[in-house]
């Protein structure tokens, strides 16, 4: 769409978009968060995420996130929510990402909704610095682990169609 056919049609977006962050910035932002720890190997930028948002939802929408890994897209959302004022809600979903070799590692927990609690209650950055909250909350559940053995069904052709 051309910038004279918009009229308030909704927003418009250029092709390009060189300012909204990289994986370094988005690597160094996370670091701040964690006290220098180096949490997640591949986050995304919040600005990057935020810009998409800004786009694609109004300040009512529900954001949901299949891959929450280091919890960038709830960080938009909250940010978001304290500059324009708006009411977006987020759902996260995540798996453990544990391993054989690292049976205790949650991803989740450890990562996503740590980080989510230090960004909306507030938190000192690796320079010493107060960063104030965003405000808001979220609720952590947890899903039960249901071995695969189990999931086995037995419908027929029928029975799924109906389900659908």
């Amino acid at each position: 769409r051309f910038l004279f056919e918009a009229a308030g049609k909704g927003k418009n977006i250029f092709t390009i978009w060189n300012d909204v962050g990289t994986a370094t910035e988005a690597t160094k932002e996370l670091m701040a968060i964690f006290d220098g720890e180096k949490m997640f190997n591949t986050p995304k930028p919040v600005s990057l995420i935020e810009r998409i948002l800004s786009v694609a939802t109004d300040k009512e929408a529900w954001v949901l996130d299949f891959f929450a890994g280091s919890g960038t897209t709830a960080h938009a959302v909250a940010k978001l929510n304290a500059e324009d004022g708006g009411h977006r809600r987020f759902i996260l979903i995540s798996n453990t990402e544990a391993t054989q070799a690292q049976p205790d590692k949650n991803l989740c927990r450890d990562v996503c909704a740590e980080r989510l609690r230090r960004v909306l209650s507030g938190y000192t950055n690796t320079k010493g610095q107060a960063v104030a909250g965003l405000g808001g909350g979220f609720a952590y559940l947890r899903a039960r682990r249901i071995p695969r053995h189990r999931l086995t069904m037995k419908l027929d052709h029928a029975e799924v169609w109906h389900a659908l």
